[in-house]
């Protein structure tokens, strides 16, 4: 049996609001990786994994964020991931939210 690696569009939402928040222009971006606007999919879109991760890259690249996860999850909605995902999109310092993730574990 063979499957294949893809992720959930709420990633690449978030993002999208990363990328608009910091005056990014998300079409151009998603447009070089050979990817629809993310104005014409779903939340619950799958994506390939590959074109997820050349989009991730061309997005630290762009945006200059080498913890561009860490900012990431500020941009998540909560729901997807619970507490552990609400700890981390409140941590101020990676310190703070390693901490924070020890109280929840």
């Amino acid at each position: 049996m063979v499957t294949e690696n893809y992720t959930r569009g709420f990633f690449v939402r978030a993002l999208e609001r990363l990328c608009v928040s910091r005056g990014v222009d998300v079409n151009a971006l998603w447009e070089q990786q050979g990817l629809q606007p993310p104005q014409t999919w779903a939340v619950d879109t799958s994506f390939d994994a590959v074109h997820i991760s050349r989009l991730l890259d061309a997005a630290v690249t762009t945006l200059q964020d080498p913890v561009l996860g860490l900012n990431l999850a500020r941009f998540v909605d909560y729901p997807h991931f619970g507490a552990l995902g609400l700890c981390l999109a409140t941590g101020v310092s990676v310190q703070q939210l390693l901490h924070r993730m020890v109280r929840y574990h």
